[in-house]
């Protein structure tokens, strides 16, 4: 499915590796790339992220190390409950789900085996962490994969699809992904005309839904989270490392938030307790070995007692 890489951990990460070693045992589970680089790239510190253990957990994955997992029903994917606006940086994703701010802005995702959709830190921000696919009457987006990845493409059929595809003329439409194609064929969706990996262009929204789109001029502010912790290094080619930030959405945009964010709570997040872990391979192999010793136990036990009642 994917090519990966990823980097050394930094000292304020060790520290929350720590502490997450002493409190829980972490289970290993491997993703489902098509294959892997040796190399690493920096990871950034795990202790700036730790307001997402409010909706999900840190678990350690092959080939990543530490990644957020969160909790969420079994069919969600990122990217799917919220809605896009066009802004002076490109298209940005409004997020209905309360960790929006920082997983759809920051870092990569991609699928484990295990744990289904985990994603990876990173500090480089943008409006929205996605690729694009545009062509003919659809338009489609996947969660950036991390470096040296590549998803198959929104046609292909796979176990995991991460594109959402939709209807370009529902493209501004908010809570967009309930218009998500789910059904699709290169015959249907590309047999008459050409794909390109873009974001739909502004004059074809506004052809197909008939109305002017509006740009938003962004702006962002810090997280209101405890950044004092931050001591990675800055990376090569960096003066310094800044401090991690959400977009400044207008009233209208949050208002719309606030219309959808109660139900996505209520629906699709789901509290730690209920989390169901997919075992390894190993688990169930340990789990079948632990059926035979019993019932050999069992047999033996039984064999005793005849024999006592022969006697």
């Amino acid at each position: 499915m994917s090519e990966s890489t990823l980097n050394n951990g930094h000292r304020g990460g060790k520290r929350l590796l720590a502490v997450l070693l002493a409190t829980a045992a972490i289970a290993y589970a491997g993703c489902a790339p098509a294959g892997y680089s040796t190399a690493r790239y920096d990871e950034p510190q795990l202790s700036d992220y730790e307001f997402l253990s409010s909706y999900g957990e840190w678990v350690s994955v092959p080939h990543y190390g530490l990644v957020w997992r969160p909790y969420v029903v079994a069919d969600w994917a990122p990217y799917y409950y919220g809605h896009w606006i066009w802004t002076d940086d490109g298209w940005a994703w409004v997020s209905y789900e309360p960790f929006g701010m920082l997983v759809y802005h920051y870092g990569y995702w991609d699928y484990s085996l295990r744990y289904g959709w985990v994603w990876i830190p990173d500090d480089v921000w943008s409006p929205a962490r996605v690729e694009w696919y545009t062509f003919d009457d659809y338009c489609a987006w996947a969660p950036m994969p991390p470096p040296r990845m590549r998803w198959h493409d929104p046609w292909d059929n796979w176990d995991v699809d991460p594109w959402i595809v939709v209807p370009i003329d529902r493209f501004t439409d908010d809570d967009v992904g309930k218009y998500r194609v789910r059904e699709k064929t290169r015959s249907e969706i590309v047999g008459r005309g050409t794909a390109v990996k873009d974001p739909p262009a502004i004059l074809r929204i506004e052809r197909a839904t008939k109305a002017p789109v509006r740009q938003i001029r962004m702006e962002r502010e810090r997280m209101p989270i405890d950044l004092d912790v931050m001591k990675t290094p800055p990376k090569p080619g960096r003066p310094g490392k800044s401090p991690l930030r959400k977009m400044v959405l207008p009233a209208q945009e949050r208002e719309k938030v606030n219309e959808h964010a109660p139900k996505v709570e209520r629906e699709v997040l789901t509290p730690k307790k209920v989390q169901p872990e997919r075992k390894s391979v190993q688990d169930d192999t340990r789990d079948t070995q632990r059926e035979k010793e019993k019932t050999q136990q069992e047999k033996k036990e039984q064999e005793k007692k005849k024999d006592k009642g022969r006697r």
